[in-house]
């Protein structure tokens, strides 16, 4: 394996803890935010019910009165602005009641329905007024809008109005009430959750700085160890001794090959120091037969030169 692909495979663990580590510390945080945000939104629905309820039955308080007023005036007046403008708001009236029954729970069904029945009787006796006027009967047309049956049906129609927004203020304290404490207690469940995403987000830190520090530690070590007994080696070369062999199975390739490379080196060195051994031994031997051989002649000369002499001595006594 070549080291630029340790410090890859290295650096990608190190990346990979770091993703993982992050990965669980934003699923734990947004698993934290997520009661919070669910609490809140169900609770701003419920308010926004209420609201929308509580202008429902603002809006029914309101055309009662209008329809009231617009009803006697035009039973007093005979002014058609004010027959017309009755007119106009019994079906919008009648379209709000509906939506109000529609959209409250089971209790504001019960006040909205029996506002509605109050509002139906009601209408029969105001469009029987404003007939009687069309007819020229104004008086006739007062005494039913005056009549005690007239304002039982509008006190039925309050009751319910007033049963409602009495309902409505203590329904507003209990909902501010139970979303204050929903969203402390969700709020104390998220710091808890924090707290634990924290410990593990701690966790995974110290993990990363262990595996971190160990894979340095192996990569150096893999990568300085082959490196200092190639420099013992090269000492020991230095020092004359060829006897070594370097290990060629290294995990890193580049190792591998200045194993290989230095091994020849030695090869090439040890046997350049054995030719020059034999050249050496060999200009010796010569030498000595070179010096035996002129002492072996210069021994012959001498013997030579002795034997001449002898013979002259001889030659000598024979004449006399």
């Amino acid at each position: 394996m070549k080291i630029s692909t340790r410090f890859y495979i290295g650096f990608s663990l190190i990346l990979l803890l770091i993703f993982i580590s992050g990965f669980i510390s934003y699923s734990g945080l947004e698993k934290s935010t997520h009661p919070l945000e669910h609490q809140i939104q169900e609770d701003i629905s419920d308010l926004s019910k209420k609201l929308e309820l509580d202008k429902l039955a603002d809006l029914i308080k309101y055309y009662d009165e209008v329809l009231t007023m617009s009803a006697r005036n035009y039973a007093f007046t005979s002014d058609e602005k004010w027959k017309q403008r009755y007119n106009t708001i019994v079906p919008e009236l009648d379209r709000v009641v509906k939506e109000a029954i529609e959209k409250g729970d089971l209790e504001d069904k019960i006040f909205f329905q029996s506002i509605e029945s109050a509002n139906l009787a009601l209408v029969d006796m105001e469009e029987e007024a404003i007939l009687r006027v069309s007819q020229g009967e104004k008086e006739s047309a007062v005494t039913i809008l005056e009549s005690a049956e007239y304002w039982d049906q509008k006190e039925i129609y309050n009751i319910g109005l007033e049963k409602y927004f009495s309902k409505r203020g203590s329904f507003s304290t209990e909902i501010v009430k139970s979303s204050t404490i929903g969203i402390t207690n969700t709020a104390e469940d998220i710091h808890r959750s924090l707290d634990s995403n924290l410990k593990i987000a701690l966790i995974f830190f110290i993990i990363i700085l262990i595996v971190g520090a160990v894979v340095a530690f192996l990569t150096s070590r893999s990568i300085s160890k082959p490196i200092n007994h190639m420099a013992n080696v090269v000492d020991e070369i230095s020092r004359g001794n060829f006897n070594l062999n370097l290990n060629g199975s290294e995990k890193i390739n580049e190792i591998n090959k200045l194993n290989h490379s230095l091994n020849r080196v030695i090869k090439s060195m040890k046997l350049a120091v054995l030719e020059k051994k034999e050249k050496s031994v060999s200009l010796k031997v010569s030498k000595k037969l070179l010096d035996e051989a002129y002492e072996e002649n210069k021994l012959r000369n001498k013997g030579e030169k002795m034997a001449k002499q002898i013979n002259r001595k001889k030659k000598t006594k024979r004449r006399k």
